[in-house]
């Protein structure tokens, strides 16, 4: 059986923050050699999900679909932790509806966004995913700036984040003595 094989390119604008976080991440993604699987997965993660499915992202992220999430177990689980940690600290307890205090579930309020918001579902989504999971680590860098930003991620939440250091050599200015002086005949 005879095997075709396809190139695509595409260019990334280097003057845009953005762009350029992403060839940084291209160039940790090449040494790893996994760059190339790594744009397959995500094509394929997003138009599936375009498409109203789930199954690459169960495939690639099984934990984010766990059954446990879905009966209020793992979800439920981290707010009742969350909860008592803060409630130690010595903050006090908000009083809920009561129908939401014999429910045991979780209530979510879905909003839209507004168009001149910045939103960003899939980063969000990711941040949340990590959050749950308690590691940032994991997520891109332009993930975590991005979350920083919003405040959804705290820089002292990932190891290493937060603004870049750049080593400048540090150099003397240059000194002349009287045999360096010009003679002009």
């Amino acid at each position: 059986m005879e095997r075709f094989r396809m190139r695509f390119t595409f260019w990334l604008d280097l003057n845009k923050e953005d762009e350029y976080e992403i060839a940084e991440e291209i160039e940790l993604l090449k040494r790893k050699r996994t760059f190339s699987q790594t744009i397959r997965d995500g094509i394929r993660l997003i138009c599936d999900l375009r498409a109203g499915r789930t199954d690459v992202l169960r495939e690639l992220f099984p934990w984010v679909l766990e059954p446990a999430a879905h009966e209020g177990g793992g979800v439920q689980q981290q707010l009742k932790r969350l909860e008592v940690l803060l409630l130690e600290q010595g903050n006090v307890p908000i009083d809920r509806p009561a129908a939401l205090k014999n429910a045991g579930e979780v209530a979510l309020e879905v909003k839209s966004a507004k168009r001149d918001e910045d939103v960003n579902s899939g980063f969000n989504f990711m941040i949340s995913s990590a959050a749950l999971q308690g590691d940032f680590s994991s997520l891109a860098p332009e993930i975590i700036e991005y979350g920083m930003k919003r405040g959804s991620i705290k820089p002292d939440a990932v190891p290493g984040a937060g603004p870049k250091k750049m080593d400048v050599p540090t150099m003397s200015a240059p000194t002349f003595d009287d045999l360096d002086s010009l003679s002009i005949s």
